[in-house]
């Protein structure tokens, strides 16, 4: 698999398809982090565009990832590359957003 290949063919919709399923974190020299995608928010797609962010929440026991670009695999996805952002943390876990923007050509 090419961990790096484009977003382009993963629209909102197939993420939407994989709510509350586990995608792995690969940080760099550090194990892989499981985490679940808990939301898929639209942001205000535009005709022929598109823009949603994907919420992840991760378990207690890893130490919070920082802000970067990590690569994402998943069992049905595939892997990608996405930029992460950590948001919060409670008792349930450390969560963390990724907002995808296609504009209209």
């Amino acid at each position: 698999m090419d961990l790096f290949r484009g977003l382009d063919g993963l629209t909102m919709a197939m993420f939407s398809g994989c709510l509350n399923t586990r995608f792995r974190i690969r940080p760099f020299r550090r194990s892989r982090v499981g985490v679940t995608l808990v939301a898929v928010e639209d942001r205000g797609s535009r005709p022929g565009g598109e823009c949603f962010g994907l919420i992840f929440r991760g378990g207690r026991p890893h130490r919070p990832l920082a802000q970067d670009t990590y690569a994402i695999e998943h069992p049905v996805l595939g892997a990608f590359a996405l930029f992460v952002v950590p948001m919060t943390s409670d008792g349930s876990g450390n969560y963390y957003e990724a907002v995808i923007n296609r504009l209209a050509a």
